[in-house]
């Protein structure tokens, strides 16, 4: 891994011009053929990496059946439960989605306001209006929390293209200094401040005081141990940082996430979180928490197959196996 400020090695620059150039033909191709031929090569990734495949399909089944259980979700999900036909047709498109989400990244540069307004499509108008708002002068500021889910890029420039206050928000970095400095140059040229993961929490508390927007993705636990909740049913560990926050802070909180309804075109979501301000710390952390992960259960609910953190293990029984 390379040290963050090393000068890049011979291979690393030429990778990543290479993906860079790759990136700006694709910005100037027309986008809907794009994304649908990435999501043709991302389907034949489910035949080259079994174990990753049979992961998916694990993870997946469960989510599918605790959604047929609970009556919720889509139609397409809950049939998955009781047809394994089904089942292995959602779990192809999960590696479809999972490559499709890169080259949404690479594309979103060249979506404008009006483009944006076009193309994505709001669930509650009325609800992102107050989300993306202006802030009471000596108020905190705003929370977004999303997970990998839909495209987490759309959601980011939506919130930085209409928001009325700067939003920022940690990133993973990216090894190759060539690309990570492509991507932290076209990122800030979108409107969104990208801070360091390391030591992160003090500038985001500083940000909401300021009376900012911050953006954290909290599906899956990058570093640390997470903390335990019910998710689909079974336990599973989480970030608790979006929650500490808003404890600490007082900051409104609002879920987020933005998934597919065809080929460019996006349906976003914003859920407007209870974070109580009475009682026990604890009580209050674990309130908000709850409702955070209720509203990451109904948005994966309508596309599970959209949801990438499939790929990974989350339940901490398949975890400790």
């Amino acid at each position: 891994m390379t040290a963050e400020g090393a000068s890049p090695t011979l291979w690393q620059r030429i990778a990543g011009r290479l993906l860079v150039a790759v990136v700006r033909l694709m910005q100037h191709l027309p986008d809907k053929p794009v994304y649908r031929l990435a999501h043709l090569l991302g389907r034949s990734l489910a035949r080259v990496m079994p174990e990753r495949r049979a992961l998916v399909k694990s993870n997946l089944g469960r989510v599918c059946r605790a959604l047929d259980a609970a009556g919720t979700g889509s139609a397409a999900a809950r049939a998955a439960a009781h047809d394994d036909r089904r089942l292995d047709a959602l779990v192809r498109n999960v590696f479809g989605y999972w490559v499709v989400t890169y080259v949404e990244s690479a594309m979103a540069p060249r979506y404008d306001a009006a483009a944006l307004r076009a193309r994505v499509r709001l669930a509650d108008p009325a609800t992102t209006a107050i989300a993306l708002g202006p802030v009471p002068a000596g108020s905190p500021g705003t929370i977004f929390v999303g997970l990998h889910f839909g495209s987490v890029e759309l959601g980011a420039l939506y919130a930085a293209r209409f928001g009325h206050v700067p939003l920022s928000g940690p990133m993973e970095q990216v090894d190759n200094p060539v690309l990570r400095e492509y991507f932290e140059r076209t990122r800030g040229a979108l409107g969104m401040t990208i801070l360091p993961m390391q030591g992160v929490a003090p500038l985001l508390v500083e940000r909401i005081g300021r009376g900012e927007a911050v953006a954290l993705v909290a599906d899956r636990v990058i570093g640390g141990s997470g903390t335990r909740v019910a998710l689909f049913g079974a336990p599973a560990r989480l970030p608790a940082g979006p929650a500490i926050l808003a404890v600490e802070t007082g900051a409104t909180m609002y879920a987020l996430a933005v998934h597919r309804s065809a080929p460019g075109e996006w349906i976003g979501r914003v859920e407007r979180l209870d974070v109580p301000t009475d009682g026990p710390r604890r009580g209050r952390l674990h309130a908000t928490l709850e409702a955070q992960v209720r509203a990451f259960e109904r948005f994966i609910g309508d596309a599970p197959d959209q949801w990438w953190t499939l790929l990974f293990r989350i339940w901490e029984e398949d975890v400790a196996a």
